[in-house]
């Protein structure tokens, strides 16, 4: 504040922060300035009169360290306020992270803050000490890859760097604890792990500095014996069968049976995993059921004279929008179905989310009876349905990928027999489907493909007198050839290879006369109904009777040799 008096002694008051004064035409004036009047103030002004303190003093913006030698010394300090910390300079550089805006850390001694901030640079002082660095985030998601590191300010040397996603103590994600000596060597920092290499006994805080480097299988008979190592921890091994050490016998062992569906040529020791039945199937290429893949043979079915492999087949190439249906195609035969396997190409040339599922097979056997199976949406309410495309198709089926797909689809259990003309027809089942291409190859299996005609003979194919062209069991089946090679004969004996049978003492030859003829019957019957000392009983009963009888009529018209 600025006071002028002039001659006359009126005063002029201006409150001005910088002024040029020039006084003209007066009598010779003085000045007078007020303002801080102390010369401890921060803003004490010299020029202001004695007696014109204007109360502006203040003691806030010099106060601090004004001692040279302490680490927080500011040489613009006018006042010391006895902050001066006579310690180490500390700088702790935060950040690097996707979200360092959610960062705050604080440096405590004796839980007392002496720093704080959050990302970004900042230089601190600190005396020696025990200090604990408490590291927050406020979204509670971890640092997201920001870090710290604290530096000495002397020297340059990074004392500690770290992340409270690997904090020694804390939830790694909302907050964390690590810990840091100045000068100081009794912290109680270490490692507090009694198995550690590095253990110490007088840590009281773990600051995850344990190695475990020390230990190992201390047992030199184990296979993985450690020579260097100072503690044992329980890590000894031994080989196992196939020379693996700390091995589970399975890098030698399998199935070493060559002639198994999962022979392992590089097994040493058998397992006991050997299966036959992964490989097992037909492989005679000849068979109606050959099966490429087989290894092991089993259960061939051969075509048979009358009806080749028990299929019939329908060819089928059809372009169907949803719900429309393909002609009904034909085919005659007499039996049951078994399964029906489907070849099918599906061309989704439209792109307009039609499956190869969607396609519906309706099958109609000769009695009229309608079975249907496949389709995601459109059941005939006509047809027997047999379950919609997502239960009897491969799982592959259901996309809409235009190519190849194939299908075996067993109807054994729905007993579809008849005898005549079978009926085939195509659906697209999908309601929405604005169009696809169906070219399908449909065989049933279980149906000869010819109209039954009735053949008697012997159906057993281990009968000696088996006819491969009979359909119909008839019960004349032999099983054993003769002496002289007659199926089903009787001939005993052929001694000299002739080809006729060797003659026989006949007990029914009564009259000796080398053929039972009707000459023995009579004399069988002259002595009929002899229950004592009988003469003619042939059957050497005590009796002639109609045993003897049946056995003379039975022996009736052989040829016997002469005694």
């Amino acid at each position: 504040m600025l006071i002028i008096y002039n001659n006359l002694k009126s005063l002029i008051t201006l409150i001005l922060f910088t002024y040029s004064l020039t006084i003209v035409g007066q009598q010779p004036a003085y000045i007078i300035m007020d303002g801080c009047t102390d010369p401890t103030a921060c803003n004490y002004d010299p020029t202001a009169a004695e007696d014109e303190d204007d109360d502006s003093c203040e003691y806030e913006t010099c106060s601090g360290c004004t001692d040279s030698t302490a680490c927080n010394y500011d040489a613009g300090n006018t006042i010391d306020d006895g902050s001066c910390v006579f310690g180490n300079g500390v700088n702790i550089t935060v950040g690097g992270g996707t979200w360092d805006s959610e960062i705050s850390w604080s440096v405590l001694i004796n839980d007392i803050s002496v720093a704080s901030g959050g990302s970004g640079s900042q230089d601190f002082c600190i005396v020696d000490g025990c200090y604990t660095l408490y590291l927050a985030d406020s979204f509670a998601d971890g640092w997201n890859n920001a870090i710290y590191t604290l530096t000495d300010l002397a020297t340059g040397s990074v004392i500690m760097t770290g992340s409270l996603d690997t904090a020694v103590n804390g939830d790694g994600s909302s907050y964390g604890e690590d810990y840091f000596a100045i000068n100081i060597t009794d912290c109680g920092l270490g490692c507090t792990d009694n198995l550690a290499c590095n253990y110490d006994p007088d840590a009281t805080q773990d600051v995850g500095t344990c190695n475990f480097d020390c230990m190992g299988c201390m047992d030199d008979a184990s296979c993985n014996y450690d020579s260097t190592a100072m503690q044992d921890d329980g890590s000894c091994l031994q080989n196992d069968i196939c020379g693996e050490c700390g091995g589970d016998d399975s890098t030698c062992s399998g199935c070493t049976d060559i002639a198994s569906c999962n022979y392992d040529s590089t097994a040493t020791q058998d397992d006991g995993s050997c299966e036959y039945e992964t490989c097992s199937g037909c492989t005679d290429i000849s068979a109606c059921n050959f099966d490429e893949n087989a290894i092991i043979d089993s259960d061939c079915i051969f075509s048979d004279p009358l009806c080749g492999c028990y299929e019939i087949n329908f060819s089928v190439t059809e372009i169907l929008s949803g719900g429309e249906n393909s002609e009904i195609y034909e085919n005659t035969g007499t039996g049951t179905i078994s399964n029906v396997t489907i070849d099918l190409y599906f061309d989704n040339y439209l792109n307009n989310g039609s499956w190869p599922s969607d396609m519906v097979v309706q099958i109609g056997s000769p009695d009229g009876t309608c079975y249907e199976f496949g389709g995601i949406g459109i059941p005939s309410n006509v047809c027997i349905n047999s379950g919609l495309g997502a239960g009897v198709y491969p799982f592959i089926w259901i996309g809409a990928t235009t190519g190849f797909y194939s299908a075996v689809v067993d109807l054994s259990s729905y007993n579809i027999s008849g005898d005549g003309v079978w009926t085939l027809t195509i659906v697209n089942g999908w309601p929405g489907s604005s169009g696809a291409g169906f070219d399908t190859s449909i065989r049933l299996s279980g149906i000869c493909p010819y109209e039954f005609t009735e053949l008697l003979g012997c159906t057993d194919f281990t009968a000696c007198n088996y006819d491969s062209s009979a359909n119909i069991e008839d019960g004349s089946c032999f099983y054993s050839i003769d002496a002289i090679g007659v199926c089903g004969g009787d001939c005993t004996s052929d001694s000299d290879n002739d080809g006729i049978c060797d003659l026989q003492l006949c007990v029914e030859d009564l009259n000796s006369d080398g053929i039972i003829s009707v000459q023995d019957i009579l004399i069988l019957l002259s002595d009929f109904g002899c229950n004592s000392m009988c003469e003619y009983d042939i059957n050497q009963d005590g009796a002639v009777s109609i045993v003897d009888l049946l056995m003379m009529l039975q022996a009736f018209g052989g040829l016997c040799e002469i005694p």
